[in-house]
């Protein structure tokens, strides 16, 4: 590779944006930068999270709320998990199929330092925050991760055997290198 596309890679922007939970900003998800608009209601048992084409409606009581933030934020987390234990599952389902290879369990969580992980016992841990990423991306996870069912450790045998069902695996890689920072949940 030539200096030139080393430097293109190295200060290419991220597509997501991190985001900052304010009205009118953008939280990301499925590889978008939704819109987020809070709107106020006037009774706690109304608050919720709605997404609908590409936007985020937080229904919010802020005059209860003492860190309207924080209450954002836990709302689209935990609207977050579901959406992930749902998209995760089926993609599991089908890759496991197309690979042959069966894991045990599935967990979705919040992991600090990586995408996806298994187990000795089968198990195939995902982050939520992938969620966040394009299908394509998550795709890319769940295979790499299926893989590790196949062939422990990163070799070539490794990296040849993901290839067959992932030839550009390169480019996620890249991806989630530029973006990785953004898909990541803020500091509290």
């Amino acid at each position: 590779m030539d200096f030139s596309k080393a430097r293109e890679i190295q200060f290419e922007k991220p597509e997501i944006i991190k985001p900052t939970f304010e009205n009118y900003s953008a939280l990301p998800y499925l590889g978008k930068n939704c819109d987020l608009k809070v709107i106020d209601v006037f009774d706690k048992s109304e608050e919720r999270i709605e997404y609908f084409n590409n936007v985020f409606s937080i229904y919010l009581d802020k005059k209860k709320e003492i860190k309207p933030i924080n209450k954002i934020i836990s709302l689209y987390n935990d609207w977050l998990v579901s959406q992930a234990t749902q998209i995760f599952n089926e993609k599991i389902n089908k890759y496991s199929e197309i690979i042959d290879v069966k894991p045990s369990k599935i967990i979705v969580k919040n992991l600090k330092n990586r995408w996806g992980s298994i187990t000795k016992n089968k198990t195939v841990n995902l982050n939520v925050n992938l969620i966040k990423a394009p299908e394509d991306i998550i795709d890319y996870i769940v295979i790499h991760e299926l893989c590790h069912l196949k062939i422990k450790g990163h070799s070539y045998l490794f990296w040849d055997y993901l290839k067959q069902f992932m030839p550009d695996y390169e480019k996620k890689i890249k991806w989630l290198s530029r973006n990785s920072n953004s898909l990541m949940p803020r500091d509290s």
